[in-house]
């Protein structure tokens, strides 16, 4: 979790595969706000399902809200997105079509997620900004710590 200067609540809801002797079944991995001045309440729906999104990261200066997505087989990654450029959908069912979250293919614009992919499969969580607006990142199942310079894109 994860209090934004302005008090907005941000955390990320689940999104691992919880059926796993049936893949059919989506999870859709989302990060959440809550404004606690309004009572508004706001999803930010992954790109992918089942990416069991663990962590959350408020980079203001950016404006962006990055995450962890943890499971190997589907995540791995650090994403982010714009949330004052992206739709919010708290009722988004995956099994109604195709997810209109996109992956940003050309760097960072609005409307859709920034991903960076890890080398190699550890499950990213825990997030940190340092001073230089570098992310810092556990991974839980590779006994590492990492770091994504997001201008770059280097690990």
């Amino acid at each position: 979790m994860e209090i934004a200067n302005d008090g907005t609540v941000w955390f990320t809801q689940g999104g691992a595969n919880f059926y796993p002797d049936n893949a059919e079944l989506l999870n859709t991995s989302r990060v959440i706000s809550f404004d606690p001045a309004t009572d508004q309440i706001s999803c930010y729906n992954l790109p992918v399902d089942n990416a069991a999104v663990y962590g959350v990261l408020v980079d203001e200066a950016r404006g962006m809200v990055w995450y962890a997505e943890g499971r190997a087989t589907v995540g791995n990654s650090i994403g982010g997105f714009r949330p004052d450029s992206t739709i919010s959908d708290c009722l988004f069912d995956p099994y109604a079509g195709d997810n209109a979250v996109q992956i940003c293919s050309d760097g960072l614009v609005d409307s859709c997620h920034l991903r960076f992919e890890l080398p190699s499969p550890g499950s990213p969580a825990h997030l940190e900004l340092d001073a230089e607006g570098n992310i810092w990142f556990t991974e839980s199942m590779g006994n590492r710590i990492g770091r994504l310079m997001p201008e770059t894109g280097e690990i």
